[in-house]
């Protein structure tokens, strides 16, 4: 696992590709390596995982004619090395690295295709004058780039693209009306005006000052096999998993597993249990509230069940110290709280481990949110007029918005969203600040920034249209289309480099993906039974108090915390003066949210909490500095 950077064109320099590698140096604390020709610089910082002697970056072939920055792993690399061995290619190294180069000399743009695993890579061909980059099929490792004055930056990172004084630090005033639309940015733009990222399972090449995009793979939902039994079904996932496990184990250095105590982790850490020759190495962390904020205990239950050495850590999070610490981390604003407990627990791991399996997207593969269910419950309101809905709408109210019970608070949006048809009602449960209360937000001049130049989710015609699929596959494909790769991935992939671990997920072996997504939908949610598969498989490994199990996830107390521990930079940083400072919300609007949640009138944390981390974001990449800016870094990096 690593970082990489690079520039092709005038603006390559030693000094720039210095300064670009310095931004990222917590992405790999293991080594650095740089090339510097005429009119290109490649840069990577290592954190050593495999061949960890024989792997120094940049690579290049032979005769040092191709050149490779790689960050990732490529499990089936030895099978792609025999491959090319046979077609003639020698190797110096056993590191996955080296098998991009001989594969691009043998296959070119497609060799991306003959890879299995997590990655974003650049190849630079000075053959050619070609600068080819690629970023894995499910989006887990990030890439970003841009282009400014013919030169084309590319990093792991934003805050390397930054390191160049010529790239402009401008807010993107689209990218702020999606964020505040789904609490991350979808698709290609990021916060940055200018800046992109590579889209999953995407290309890019660029050749004589011109680059083209090419989407070399996209999340498919085919129809399912009428022939198919639910025990092939049953036989054929668990393999797939097992094998996803099992290809993912492969490290030279301690590797172990993030244990929730939740279903998705739990299934991982039994199969890894039983395909390891040692304990295996499991990490739990709490925030000591009790009720359904901690899972400690459920983790130690599965611990315990399967042996693990396990490792457990209750805190009381600083998280007026933690917050702008990550901020930094994330390059753009995420508004998800679970981004502090999994920087938590990735520090904690990364004192015995390097290499840690997740479980995240076992809800997007076999429909574990609660939202589907929803659906499901409230789709045969479709049929009928929406006066016959509105009474159903008014019993919503007569559930307490301001509850703590988050069943209590579903429930309240499910009833609000009744009178929507179903792809505005799957949007609405998804959206931080409707339509509406956006406008009312935002100041003339944001509005007028605007325009008509907003974001359209990469999934925008999937859900309104569906493609002729059942509405669970439309949301699924929505979800994995946006939140997986550009919350939920972008966060793991953010906050475990930022403790130097490399986070590994099973659930998103595109072979495992490609297999269940052309399941039927009762495989996935039948009645009120989510991940019903995956729960049949789960019956096998897990005690019952595990698999019966209601989803809980990372839940951090937010609610709690911006009205006592996060209250005083919660004023601070969205006063009347702070807000000024950019001119894109009404500070009256602001205030009545904060006094509305602290009052307990109303509960608005997700809202408070969106608004904080742009806030931080804005102070942090726009407001301060360049030297200010990379101050903000050695603190982030110093904890």
């Amino acid at each position: 696992m690593c970082g990489i950077c690079g520039v092709v064109g005038p603006a390559a320099s030693a000094e720039l590709i210095e300064r670009m590698c310095a931004s990222i140096v917590h992405r790999g604390p293991d080594d650095q390596g740089t090339l510097v020709q005429p009119g290109v610089a490649l840069g990577m910082r290592r954190l050593s995982i495999i061949d960890v002697s024989g792997g120094h970056q940049p690579m290049s072939n032979e005769d040092g004619t191709v050149w490779v920055v790689y960050n990732g792993e490529a499990y089936n690399y030895r099978d792609v090395v025999a491959d090319l061995e046979r077609r003639g290619h020698r190797f110096a190294t056993h590191c996955d690295t080296e098998v991009m180069v001989h594969a691009w000399e043998e296959y070119g743009e497609s060799s991306v295709e003959h890879m299995r695993g997590m990655y974003a890579y650049a190849i630079w061909d000075m053959r050619t004058g070609t600068l080819f980059l690629a970023r894995d099929r499910l989006g887990k490792k990030p890439l970003y780039y841009t282009v400014v004055n013919g030169s084309l930056f590319f990093s792991s990172e934003i805050k390397a693209i930054l390191a160049h004084p010529g790239v402009p630090r401008k807010v993107n005033p689209a990218a702020l009306d999606a964020y505040l639309t789904y609490q991350y940015v979808p698709g290609t733009a990021t916060m940055f005006q200018g800046i992109s990222k590579l889209r999953p399972g995407q290309t890019l090449t660029w050749r004589d000052g011109q680059f083209s995009l090419r989407q070399y793979w996209e999340p498919r939902y085919p129809a399912h096999d009428p022939a198919a039994t639910e025990a092939e079904y049953l036989e054929r996932t668990t393999e797939l998993l097992r094998e996803a496990v099992r290809i993912r184990l492969m490290s030279e250095v301690p590797l172990g597993a993030f244990l929730s105590g939740g279903l998705d982790s739990s299934v991982i850490v039994g199969l890894m249990a039983g395909l390891m020759d040692q304990p295996v190495k499991t990490f739990s962390v709490g925030f000591g509230e009790g009720g359904d904020v901690d899972e400690v205990a459920h983790a130690r239950l599965v611990a315990r069940h399967f042996g693990t050495d396990h490792h457990e850590i209750t805190v009381r999070a600083d998280a007026a110290e933690l917050l702008p610490k990550l901020i930094w981390h994330l390059d753009e604003p995420i508004a998800d709280a679970a981004a502090i407990p999994t920087f938590l627990i990735s520090e904690v791991a990364r004192q015995k481990v390097t290499v840690v399996l997740t479980g995240e997207g076992g809800d997007e593969l076999f429909a574990g949110y609660r939202r589907y269910y929803g659906d499901s419950l409230l789709a045969p309101l479709e049929s009928l007029p929406h006066a016959a809905r509105k009474p159903i709408v008014a019993a919503g109210q007569l559930f307490p918005a301001t509850s703590d019970r988050r069943l209590v608070r579903y429930v309240h949006r499910a009833l609000r969203a009744a009178e929507l048809s179903r792809p505005e009602r799957y949007r609405a449960w998804v959206t931080v600040f409707p339509s509406a209360e956006r406008e009312e937000l935002y100041t003339p001049a944001l509005r007028a920034a605007l325009g008509a130049g907003k974001i359209t989710h990469p999934a925008e015609q999937v859900l309104l249209h569906g493609g002729g699929r059942d509405f669970l596959h439309t949301m699924l494909e929505f979800d994995v289309r946006g939140w997986l790769p550009d919350d939920l991935l972008m966060k793991v992939d953010k906050m475990g480099m930022a403790a130097s671990i490399e986070a590994r997920t099973p659930y998103l072996d595109h072979k495992l993906f490609e297999y269940v997504a052309g399941m039927p939908a009762e495989m996935k949610l039948r009645g009120k039974t989510s991940k019903y598969l995956l729960r049949q498989i789960a019956a096998r490994l897990l005690p019952e108090e595990i698999r019966q199990r209601k989803k809980h996830g990372f839940d951090v107390p937010v609610q709690r915390w911006l009205r006592e521990d996060l209250r005083p930079m919660l004023h601070e940083r969205l006063s009347a003066d702070a807000l000024h400072a950019h001119g894109f919300f009404e500070p009256a609007v602001v205030a009545r949210l904060i006094e509305e949640h602290e009052s307990g009138r109303r509960d608005h944390h997700r809202q408070l909490w969106t608004l904080l981390c742009f806030q931080l974001w804005f102070d942090t990449f726009i407001g301060a500095s360049s030297d200010a800016l990379t101050q903000a870094g050695s603190a982030a990096r110093q904890r």
